[in-house]
């Protein structure tokens, strides 16, 4: 059986901009950079970061 990969999500509550990516785990080495290029895909500056636990 294959592994499962992980998704993830970041919405500018302000204007709706999403962008949407997966990494092979939740573990910090493989989120870290997959969240870096998430952020390099805003066409804007990023101000803050508000993590939410997923638990939806």
């Amino acid at each position: 059986m294959a592994p499962s990969a992980c998704t993830t999500s970041t919405l500018d509550c302000v204007t709706q901009w999403e962008v949407t990516a997966r990494a092979q785990t939740i573990s910090d080495a493989d989120l870290l950079p997959v969240i870096e290029q998430m952020l390099d895909q805003f066409p804007f500056a990023i101000l803050g970061v508000h993590a939410d636990s997923g638990s939806e």
